[in-house]
């Protein structure tokens, strides 16, 4: 019981000696959050990977599946064609993620054809596969463009918020050289700067 307490006490002790160093000029400010306050940067990181992951394994999955409908009679014959078509790198990567966090994060679809013809599921199943593949397009779009913004979050997020020693106030800052950036201008033209 003891061991175990130690190691938590431990683990405690690492989230509240954050620390992060800031120079200024020639000046280097160092800093400690006083709390256990901040994100798990680790953890945003991987539940952002695994969702696009997902989505991404979700809309090859649909493409393929929109590709195979027409040649199969049996929904159920595609289902399990389709569980052996995928890759195996990416399932690996997956369950990296499904045994750490033991959680899944976007639904799976699944066909209800009661009260409907053979001819209405194969309508519908295929309408709304392409639906999703069009909507999982999109998404992995915005996730991707996002990804300079999380990077640079999580990166500001692993510095702790607070005052230095000798008084000054302290938070992620990004600097730029006015020279060096009139200089980026003319060398790559004004359209880029703006």
């Amino acid at each position: 019981m003891k061991t175990r307490q130690v190691k938590i006490e431990r683990k405690r002790s690492k989230r509240i000696n954050r620390k992060a160093k800031q120079m200024v000029g020639r000046q280097t400010h160092v800093f400690q959050q006083g709390n256990n306050k901040g994100y798990d940067v680790e953890m945003i990181r991987d539940f952002l990977d695994q969702l696009l992951l997902e989505i991404r394994v979700q809309h090859h999955e649909n493409l393929k599946c929109i590709s195979e409908l027409k040649k199969h009679e049996n929904l159920k014959d595609l289902s399990e064609k389709l569980d052996k078509d995928v890759s195996p790198a990416l399932v690996r990567e997956l369950q990296t993620y499904l045994r750490k966090y033991q959680t899944q994060l976007i639904c799976g679809d699944s066909i209800d054809g009661d009260n409907a013809t053979k001819e209405e599921i194969q309508f519908a199943t295929e309408n709304y596969l392409k639906f999703m593949t069009s909507k999982r397009d999109e998404q992995i779009g915005h996730l991707e463009a996002l990804q300079e913004l999380v990077d640079e979050s999580l990166v500001c997020a692993k510095v702790p918020l607070g005052k230095t020693r000798e008084g000054h106030l302290c938070s992620p800052t990004r600097v730029f050289n006015v020279r060096n950036w009139i200089d980026l201008v003319n060398q790559q033209g004004e359209n880029h700067a703006v």
